[in-house]
Parts: structure tokens; sequence; C-alpha cells
């Protein structure tokens, strides 16, 4: 039974796991001690993916399925790429692009950038032929 913000009720207080591999006691972020303690932040469109899966699969419960799909208050994430704010910390990692510039990105976008810098590399090397050499190599002549 849920009483007030706490997900049970009783003298000890369940942690449960989500998928961004923390453990939380509350719905809602809550300063406890001196201590912020996260709460749910949100479902994770990457995690609710794997884990429809596994209960496919029979691997996992409904129950295990809708908590493993949740993050925490301090995993959201902002994909750089598509501005996909359900991602968690798990999903939403660092790239670096072509220019040298680190995003963070969603699975989706990653292989999207991936196929990008691998055209734009391939690209380079087919032009530079017909590029003309930098300065410094005429300087040789």
């Amino acid at each position: 039974m849920l009483l007030g913000e706490e997900l049970v009720q009783g003298r000890e207080k369940i942690h449960v796991r989500l998928g961004c591999d923390h453990d939380v006691a509350r719905f809602d972020p809550t300063l406890e001690e001196g201590q912020m303690l996260p709460g749910i932040g949100g479902t994770c469109t990457f995690c609710q993916k794997e884990t429809e899966k596994l209960l496919k699969k029979n691997k996992i419960t409904p129950q295990e399925a809708e908590t493993l799909s949740l993050f925490c208050s301090s995993c959201r994430r902002t994909c750089y790429g598509c501005g996909n704010t359900s991602v968690c910390s798990r999903h939403c990692l660092p790239f670096k692009d072509a220019e040298g510039e680190q995003r963070m990105l969603c699975p989706a976008c990653q292989t999207a950038a991936e196929r990008k810098k691998l055209i734009r590399q391939i690209f380079q090397v087919v032009a530079s032929p017909f590029v003309e050499p930098p300065d410094s190599w005429r300087s040789g002549r």
C-alpha cells in the first residue's frame, strides 16, 4: 500500500533497483540529513526496449520490466542529437564527432553520428588527391 511519498509502508524502507542501476526509496527526490536522495526521474525509452525483449523471453517478471525501464531523478539525460529527454545516463553517452566535439547522444543518434563520421572520413580519403596540399608542403620545392 502506498502511503505519502513512500514507495511502501513499514518500518524499513524498501529500495527498488531501477534501469540506471541506482536504488530509490521514494517517488520524488528528497533532502534527508543534508543529502539529496534521488527519486524516480522517468522512463528510459531504451531501457524499456531492453526490458520488453527480456519480458517476451520470460527472463523477467512484468514488475521487474516496469522498474528496470525507469531511471532515477539524478540520471535524466538529454540527447544532443534528437533532444530526447527520456534517456538515462546508461544510454546517453559521450560521442566525439568528426570535428572533435564531444556530445551526449542516445544509442540511435550515436549510430547515425558514427555513420556520418565514417562517410566524412571516406570522403576525405577519396578527395585528398584532389585537394591542394598545405603551404608547408610547398615550401620544400
